[in-house]
């Protein structure tokens, strides 16, 4: 329980210093996918935090940039390439249309992320490696061609190793946002991850960004 217990703090330490250490909080995107054989680029800023123990309240905040490259594999299908949080995570994904009625379009997904990282503690250093696996699931509703809504939950795996330990995590939560735009325009998005443990690690982050 002591190696258990010293990896989950240090890997809290790691989140503030990288604006957690998990997959990106926030997708960047809704249910909708590209048409086969185009491209997007979406690029966003924005900032979050870190809470431990919820009544211990913050632990740390930092902000993010995000670049996100995604392809049409079919009308259906999609990829994407991610680099969160300033370069410093990375992480790619698959996502398959399931249903679209013009109004409402259900996607499902599944992705892969990791990172390493090492970080001083007192006078030694410490490496540390995530990696996540995640299941989103993506529900959008549209006002006309161009405005639509969308909300996503999120279940995340995640494992960590590092200072002679290693653990794995299970995080849910979710993001909700708005879309301004088909092949290009804006968007924002808000989302929130809480990690299963004895510990109550919470992150939370807000983004802002452009698609074309």
């Amino acid at each position: 329980m002591k190696s258990f217990k010293n990896l989950y703090l240090l890997s809290a330490l790691a989140s503030v210093l990288m604006l957690n250490n998990c997959a990106s909080v926030t997708n960047l995107q809704s249910a909708e996918t590209l048409p086969e054989g185009e491209y997007s680029h979406t690029i966003a800023a924005g900032y979050g935090e870190v809470n431990l123990d919820n009544d211990n309240g913050v632990i740390g905040s930092a902000a993010a940039f995000d670049y996100m490259l995604r392809y049409g594999l079919t009308d259906q299908d999609e990829i994407g390439f991610r680099l969160v949080n300033f370069a410093t995570y990375f992480q790619g994904d698959y996502k398959r249309k399931l249903y679209d009625d013009g109004a409402v379009k259900l996607s499902a997904g599944l992705g892969l992320g990791g990172t390493k990282v090492t970080i001083g503690v007192g006078t030694s250093e410490t490496s540390l490696t995530f990696v996540d696996v995640f299941v989103p699931v993506y529900a959008d509703y549209w006002f006309d061609d161009l405005k639509a809504i969308f909300i996503s939950p999120k279940y995340m795996l995640s494992f960590s190793s590092g200072g002679g330990s290693s653990e794995t995590f299970h995080r849910l939560g979710g993001s909700v946002g708005f879309r301004w735009g088909k092949s290009q325009g804006v968007l924002t998005e808000v989302g929130y991850l809480k990690t299963l443990s004895e510990d109550n690690l919470d992150l939370w982050q807000v983004m802002v960004g452009g698609f074309f």
